[in-house]
């Protein structure tokens, strides 16, 4: 008996050591009770040993729901039925782009969403698909799709449209009327000549590497735009770093004319959808790491705020 025989038909209830397996990636088929598992398969458990290979593509139909072995936060867990399975092709994972049928943008054959396994390009011109499956629900079964007949430029544009975002949080951030503040000697001197400053506010810290100093947090409010800036005493030498700005008028503007007005769509054709919660209305955020940016719209999709936030390191 073949390993996915004796798999089909398993009962998988979120541990995936119990089948002999490890997770790669996962994803729901939307609007009906099945999900996806893309997994490395071993001929026993090897548990603290990532799987440097996906092998095999289990289709489930969830059962009862059931207490998360891992919580996740919005994430709701179920039994699950393995009811089809696919061979995998020759890969790895480090090699791969995966991309599941339930993303926003995901890879198509014939107008159906599918999963893809994608060899990551050498260049910017070379992601061929070298394997694809589609997902028959009413027959439950998964089957391969030919790799040159799947269709990702609508991956691929979304894809180019993150980088760029990621690009824009490093060469706009915090605005126009800030740039150049790295380069300042004196940080106080340049935030008071960029705009008129309503309020100001400063708190002492104590620094983590010289307790006896105390680091500095100033807050500048002006006409439509705050920016919190932390001043670290290191040795003989001051380091200045943006914590946060936020603006709220069009006076200030931002690289690319992604400026307080602007549109949702605008900011999508831009920069993507968000990467956290892209189905909010009223809240996009980019940045996955210490830093990020957060274009706040209205109830008629303008954007009314945009805030750039970095963690102090």
């Amino acid at each position: 008996m073949t390993v996915e025989a004796a798999h089909k038909g398993s009962i998988f209830a979120g541990n995936y050591a119990n089948l002999e397996a490890q997770q790669v990636q996962d994803g729901e088929l939307k609007g009906s009770p099945y999900a996806i598992h893309l997994v490395g398969q071993f001929g026993k458990p090897r548990m603290g040993f990532p799987t440097d290979t996906a092998t095999m593509v289990w289709l489930t139909r969830k059962q009862e729901q059931i207490s998360c072995l891992h919580p996740v936060d919005g994430k709701q867990c179920y039994k699950e039925v393995i009811i089809d399975m696919a061979i995998v092709p020759a890969n790895k994972i480090f090699e791969t782009i995966t991309v599941m049928p339930d993303q926003y943008l995901s890879c198509e054959w014939n107008g159906t969403s599918i999963l893809a396994l994608l060899s990551k390009p050498k260049d910017d011109d070379s992601r061929p698909a070298f394997a694809a499956w589609r997902f028959d629900l009413p027959s439950e079964r998964i089957i391969a799709v030919p790799p040159d007949e799947v269709n990702c430029q609508n991956f691929f544009a979304e894809a180019a449209r993150k980088k760029f975002a990621y690009e824009f949080m490093d060469m706009g951030w915090g605005g126009e009327a800030i740039q150049g503040y790295a380069a300042s000697q004196d940080g106080n001197k340049f935030f008071h000549q960029i705009g008129n400053i309503e309020k100001e506010d400063v708190r002492l810290i104590k620094s983590e590497d010289n307790p006896s100093v105390n680091d500095e947090s100033f807050h500048y409010q002006y006409d439509g735009m705050s920016v919190t800036v932390y001043v670290a005493h290191i040795g003989d030498n001051k380091k200045i770093m943006l914590n946060d700005v936020v603006i709220t008028n069009q006076r200030w503007p931002v690289k690319y004319g992604l400026n307080i007005g602007m549109s949702r769509n605008k900011i999508e054709e831009t920069l993507g959808r968000s990467m956290r919660n892209p189905d909010d209305p009223h809240e996009w955020i980019y940045g996955d790491g210490l830093a990020s940016l957060t274009y706040h719209f209205d109830n008629d999709g303008k954007v009314d705020s945009i805030k750039w936030h970095s963690d102090i390191d």
